[in-house]
């Protein structure tokens, strides 16, 4: 099988934490660097571990967004996700087997967004 070529391999160390429940500053990382190119995120919380993913409207719109979040021919990869409600639709492992989250929500993000405690604090606000 041949290596996938990413235009943005820092971004690949955050993808786990949009599958995997993981530590609140792993989370905040992964938000503010996406912050830069994407509108929404959205988050959860289970006890006192996240997850977040890049939200679209369907599941294709998503796998294409996903991609271009990596940077990276969309025809490379594939993505498991899940439907949380009418126009959200985020990344998930395995949509047939997950744990619920304690709380979520889907976060507008702005492009000036760029620090870690204003970050963590938005999230902590919304996942209380």
């Amino acid at each position: 099988m041949s290596e996938v070529k990413v235009s943005n391999p820092h971004r690949l160390r955050f993808i786990d934490s949009m599958q995997h429940w993981a530590p609140l500053e792993d989370v905040v990382s992964a938000v503010v660097d996406a912050a830069s190119d994407q509108p929404r995120v959205y988050v959860e919380r289970l006890g006192d571990l996240y997850r977040w993913s890049i939200v679209s409207g369907s599941g294709y719109p998503l796998h294409r967004t996903v991609a271009a979040y990596l940077g990276v021919d969309y025809k490379r990869i594939y993505i498991g996700f899940r439907t949380v409600q009418d126009e959200v639709c985020i990344v998930c492992e395995d949509p047939s087997n997950f744990e619920a989250p304690d709380a979520w929500a889907v976060i507008d993000l702005t492009p000036s967004i760029d620090d870690d405690d204003e970050v963590e604090a938005l999230i902590t606000s919304r996942l209380a």
